[in-house]
C-alpha cells in the first residue's frame, strides 16, 4: 500500500526553487556590487588597465564616433588617422549597437563603466535563461549565470579594455536557447530570437566574435539536428535565423564586408600570425590556479600572451560540479554540452594542434584572424552549463560517485605537486624564458626576466597553485557531504562558487582616470598652429580625442593602397609583412610631405619635428604619368628628381587630359565634414584636382548647380591619394563617401527592422492567445 506518488530522485529537489525575479535582481545586485566603486564613488575613474586597449582605442573611438552622433552625423569616414579610413565599416565602431545609447546620454567616462556593467549583467541573464530553459533548478541556473559573468574569458575582458569582446560576447548563450527552443518546437518565436541575437552580435562590434559564435552554433545545431523530430521545419528555422539575423544587421554587415575588400585584412595573415594568441596547453592550469603565471596588475604575466586572452578559470567548485554534469546528466538535458566543450577547447588551442592547420588551408575564415583563444569564451560558456546540470542532479537526489570525489581530490594532490616545481628558480627561470618568444609582455625585456620578477612570480604561482589544491580538497569534501547532509552541502557548493568568483573578479578590477588618455600637449600645439595639416603621433588614436589629423594608425582597419605606401616608407614591403607583423614607422620627410604632414610629435618628450614641404590638402596639377606597378610609383615617389608639387602618378588616362598651362587656376574648399567636402574651382584649361587624402572606392564626386561640368571621376593617384580630372571652367562639386555596401545594408535593415517587430509582435500575441487556451484532458482521465 502506498501513502503517496514515489519521491524519486527528480521530483522534489532539497532546495526550494527561487522565483526567477529574485534570481535576477540577485545577479543586478552582485553585479553592481563588484564594481561599485568606479559606477558610484570614482566617476572619473574607467574600468580596464591603463596600458591597454580601452586608453589605446576605445576612448578615442567612443568619443569620436558619438560626438558625431550626437551632432547628426553617422561618420561613415574617419578623417583622424591613416589619412583617412572607413570607420563606421569597422565593425569595432559600434555605432548603431542599441546598448551603446548611454554615450549619447551619459559622460563617456559614466557611459563607459556602466555599459560594462549592462553587458557583465545581460551575459548572466541569457545564460540564466539558457539554462532555465532546460528545465533545471533556479540555483542551478543561477550558479551557471554567475560562472558565466565572472570566468575568466569574460570579466578579464574588463581589465584588458575589450568593449567589442563585452558587448559581442554575450549574446552566444541567447542564440542557443533559441536553437534549443527551435529544437523542441518549431516555431516563429524561436527564430525571431535568434535574428535578434544574431543581429545584436553583428552590431556589436567583433566580427571575430561573431564568426566563431557562428562556427559553435552550426556544429551545435547539426549536432542536435541528428536525433530531431520534424528536421527539415527545423533545417527551415536554423536557415531563418541566419537569413533575419543577416538582414537586421544588414547596414553593419554589408559596410563592413565591402569596406573589407579594400582593408589590410583582405590579403588574409600568414600562418605564423593566425596562430599567434592560441590558448598553450600550460594554461589548463588557470582552470583551478587563474594566476599561477601572475595576474599582470600586482606582479608581472609571465605566461604566453596576454592573461586576460588565456585564462580558463570558471572557478574550481564550478568545475567540479561540471564533472558531476558530464557524469550524471541526462542526454537531453546535456545536449551535447561535453561534445561542445572538447570541440571548442580544441579549437581554442589552434597552432598547438594540427586541427588549425588544416582549418586555416581550407576553412574559410580562419584565415584572417589571430587568436583562437577566443573560443575558450565558447567553452566557458558549455562548462557553465554542464555545472548548472550537475547541482541541479545533486539538488534532485542524485547520489555522488565516489570516484569522482576520489578524481577531484585526487587532482587536488597532482596540484600540490605541481606548486613544488616553481619553487626551483633556475628551472622556473627557464620556462618563463622558453615563454618569451612566444609572449608580449607589457614590462620591458630586462624586468621581464629580471631576479625579481622571477622570485614574485614563482612565489605567486606556488601561493596560487596551493590555494587551488585547497579550493579541490573543498571541492571534494562538499561531494562526499552530500552522501550525509544534502541539503547543507548543496548550498554550500553553491556559496563556494560565489566567492571563488568574487575573489577572482575583485583580483582582476583595475582602473585609470580617464583624463590620462588624453593628450594636453596635442592640444597645444594645434592651438597654436592652425591649419588643415597632418601629424605624427606616438598614439594615432588621440587625434580622433584631440581633433587633429595622424598619418599613421594602430588597427588592421586602414586602407590596403595607403599601408602598401606606409609601409615602403619603413622599407617593408606590406605584402610580405601583413598588418600583424607590421613594422612602426620611422621618419621620412620626403615621403610623407605628399601626405600633408607638417607635425611629428612626441608626447613622452612633449617636443615636436616640423616636417618642410607638406603638400596642401586641395592643388591643381597640370603634368601626370601613367603606372600601374605600384612599386615603381613608390620609387618614383621617393627620388628626388620627382616634383611631388608639380606632377602626379596614375593608374588610367584621365578624360579630360590635362593641358599645361602657365596658370592653372583657383581651388578653394567651401565646407567639409568627416564624410563629405564641397569644393569650387576655377580653371582655363583641363587639369587634375589632387586631394591629399586617401583613396577609397567608396568616395564619389557629385555636380551641383551652378558648375560647367556634369559628370565627376575619382581617381587614385600617387597610388594611395586621390585625383579628379577637370574641365576647363567653372566647378562646383561635393565629394562624398558612400560605399555601395552601406547603401544597400541600409535598405535592407530599414526594410527588415519593421517586419521583425511586426512579426514578433504577432507571434507574442499568439503565444499568449494559446496560453489562455484550456487543455483538454484525453484518455481515462477525460472520462471521468
Amino acid at each position: 500500500m502506498t501513502t503517496g506518488p514515489r519521491q524519486t530522485e527528480s521530483s522534489v529537489p532539497v532546495l526550494p526553487e527561487i522565483p526567477n525575479w529574485i534570481c535576477l535582481s540577485l545577479l543586478a545586485a552582485i553585479t553592481v556590487g563588484m564594481l561599485a566603486k568606479p559606477l558610484l564613488f570614482s566617476p572619473h575613474e574607467v574600468l580596464s588597465d591603463g596600458r591597454m586597449d580601452l586608453s589605446y582605442f576605445f576612448v578615442h573611438w567612443r568619443y569620436f564616433g558619438f560626438h558625431e552622433l550626437k551632432s547628426g552625423n553617422l561618420a561613415l569616414w574617419n578623417p583622424h588617422y591613416y589619412c583617412g579610413a572607413p570607420f563606421f565599416g569597422n565593425f569595432q565602431s559600434a555605432l548603431l549597437y542599441p546598448l551603446n545609447f548611454l554615450y549619447l546620454l551619459a559622460p563617456l567616462d559614466a557611459a563607459i563603466n556602466w555599459t560594462i556593467a549592462l553587458h557583465v549583467l545581460l551575459g548572466g541573464v541569457f545564460t540564466f535563461y539558457w539554462v532555465r530553459g532546460r528545465g533545471l533548478h533556479s540555483l542551478a541556473a543561477l550558479l551557471s549565470a554567475l560562472m558565466f559573468m565572472f570566468c575568466g574569458p569574460h570579466f578579464l575582458q574588463i581589465q584588458a579594455g575589450h568593449l567589442p569582446n563585452l558587448c559581442t560576447l554575450i549574446w552566444a548563450p541567447l542564440l542557443f536557447l533559441a536553437i534549443d527552443q527551435l529544437m523542441d518546437r518549431p516555431a516563429l518565436l524561436p527564430c525571431l530570437l535568434g535574428n535578434f541575437a544574431f543581429a545584436m552580435s553583428i552590431l556589436a562590434g567583433h566580427p571575430q566574435y561573431v564568426f566563431y559564435m557562428g562556427v559553435a552554433a552550426g556544429i551545435y545545431a547539426v549536432l542536435n539536428l541528428v536525433r530531431a523530430p520534424h528536421r527539415g521545419k527545423i533545417m527551415l528555422g536554423l536557415g531563418g535565423i541566419v537569413a533575419g539575423g543577416i538582414c537586421l544587421g544588414a547596414v553593419q554587415l554589408f559596410t563592413g564586408l565591402d569596406e573589407g575588400r579594400e582593408g589590410m585584412r583582405s590579403l588574409g595573415l600568414s600562418y605564423e600570425s593566425a596562430s599567434t594568441f592560441s590558448f598553450p596547453p600550460e594554461n589548463f592550469l588557470t582552470l583551478v590556479a587563474p594566476w599561477c603565471f601572475g595576474d599582470a596588475i600586482s606582479i608581472a604575466y609571465v605566461g604566453r600572451w596576454f592573461v586576460t586572452d588565456v585564462s580558463l578559470f570558471v572557478s574550481v567548485m564550478g568545475l567540479a560540479l561540471a564533472v558531476c554534469g558530464m557524469a550524471a546528466g541526462a542526454r537531453a538535458t546535456r545536449r551535447f554540452s561535453i561534445t561542445m566543450l572538447v570541440i571548442t577547447l580544441v579549437l581554442a588551442m589552434g597552432g598547438y594542434t594540427p586541427v588549425f592547420h588544416f582549418l586555416f588551408n581550407y576553412v574559410p575564415g580562419f584565415n584572417l584572424f589571430r587568436g583562437t583563444d577566443k573560443f575558450l569564451w565558447l567553452a566557458a560558456l558549455f562548462l557553465s552549463m554542464l555545472a548548472g546540470i550537475g547541482l541541479d542532479r545533486l539538488l534532485r537526489g542524485w547520489k555522488v560517485s565516489w570516484w569522482i570525489v576520489g578524481g577531484v581530490a585526487g587532482a587536488g594532490i597532482v596540484v600540490c605537486f605541481f606548486s613544488s616545481l616553481p619553487r626551483q628558480l633556475d628551472w622556473w627561470l627557464d620556462l618563463i624564458t622558453k615563454f618569451r618568444p612566444d609572449t608580449m609582455p607589457l614590462e620591458p625585456v630586462a624586468d621581464y626576466i629580471g631576479p625579481n620578477i622571477v622570485e614574485r612570480s614563482s612565489a605567486q604561482c606556488v601561493g596560487n597553485l596551493i590555494l587551488g589544491a585547497v579550493s579541490l580538497f573543498l571541492a571534494a569534501g562538499f561531494l562526499a557531504l552530500t552522501k550525509l547532509r544534502r541539503r547543507i552541502a548543496c548550498g554550500g557548493m553553491l556559496l563556494m562558487a560565489v566567492i571563488e568568483l568574487a575573489c577572482f573578479a575583485g583580483a582582476s578590477l583595475v582602473t585609470f582616470p580617464i583624463d590620462s588618455a588624453r593628450s594636453p600637449f596635442i592640444d597645444e600645439i594645434l592651438a597654436k598652429n592652425p591649419g588643415d595639416y597632418r601629424v605624427k603621433c606616438e598614439n594615432p588614436n588621440r587625434a580622433m580625442t584631440t581633433g587633429a589629423l595622424d598619418i599613421s594608425g594602430a588597427d588592421p582597419s586602414g586602407l590596403l593602397r595607403f599601408a602598401r605606401y606606409a609601409s615602403f616608407t619603413a622599407g617593408v614591403d606590406f605584402d610580405t609583412a601583413d598588418y600583424a607583423n607590421a613594422p612602426e614607422k620611422k621618419p621620412d620627410p620626403l615621403a610623407w610631405r605628399m601626405l600633408r604632414c607638417r607635425y611629428l610629435i612626441s608626447e613622452s618628450k612633449s617636443n615636436y619635428t616640423t616636417l618642410e614641404g607638406a603638400l596642401p590638402r586641395l592643388m591643381l596639377v597640370d603634368r601626370f604619368r601613367l603606372m600601374t606597378n605600384y612599386h615603381e610609383m613608390f620609387s618614383t615617389l621617393t627620388n628626388a628628381n620627382f616634383h611631388i608639387d608639380e606632377e602626379i602618378i596614375l593608374e588610367n588616362k584621365p578624360e579630360p587630359v590635362p593641358q599645361p598651362a602657365r596658370e592653372k587656376g583657383t581651388v578653394r574648399l567651401v565646407k567639409s565634414s568627416t564624410d563629405e567636402a564641397t569644393i569650387e574651382a576655377d580653371v582655363k584649361t583641363p587639369c587634375l584636382l589632387l586631394m591629399t587624402d586617401t583613396y577609397s572606392k567608396g568616395w564619389r564626386a557629385l555636380a551641383l548647380p551652378g558648375g560647367s561640368q556634369s559628370k565627376y571621376e575619382i581617381m587614385p593617384a600617387n597610388y594611395c591619394l586621390r585625383a579628379i580630372p577637370l574641365a576647363a571652367g567653372h566647378h562646383l562639386l561635393r565629394v562624398e563617401y558612400s560605399p555601395l555596401g552601406f547603401r544597400i545594408g541600409k535598405v535592407v535593415s530599414i526594410v527588415a527592422w519593421p517586419v521583425f517587430i511586426v512579426m514578433a509582435g504577432l507571434a507574442l500575441v499568439q503565444k499568449s492567445q494559446w496560453k489562455r487556451i484550456p487543455k483538454i484532458e484525453t484518455g481515462p482521465r477525460a472520462a471521468l
